[in-house]
């Protein structure tokens, strides 16, 4: 990992911090649909932001420091683990992935 370019490990965080607007998309759908909402899941992913957004990890990351590497590869394990707890990546993919994928879909890209 270390080998590779910088930016492309450093780009490993947003997909991470799209757990922001997951939750958000989440807590709003069952607010508003009543769509199943799991506050356990929800609590866990929190910790995993918190874990990203500290200030010592957000310099391990920026720097990619051997820690920062450890520290997105253990948040990601821990991002697969919600979502197959859950049995989706409801916690995970928020509303900007369907811009994104509409944007895949109409452009082919």
């Amino acid at each position: 990992l270390q080998a590779a370019p910088p930016g492309l490990n450093r780009s490993g965080v947003g997909d991470l911090l799209s757990c922001w607007t997951a939750l958000w998309d989440w807590s709003e759908a069952a607010t508003r649909l009543n769509e199943p909402f799991d506050d356990g899941i929800a609590a866990r992913t929190r910790v995993l932001l918190e874990r990203l957004l500290s200030p010592s990890a957000a310099l391990d990351v920026r720097n990619v420091t051997r820690e920062g590497l450890r520290l997105l590869s253990e948040l990601y394990v821990e991002e697969v683990t919600l979502c197959e707890a859950w049995g989706n990546s409801r916690c995970e993919e928020g509303s900007e992935h369907y811009v994104a994928y509409a944007l895949e879909a109409l452009t082919g890209k």
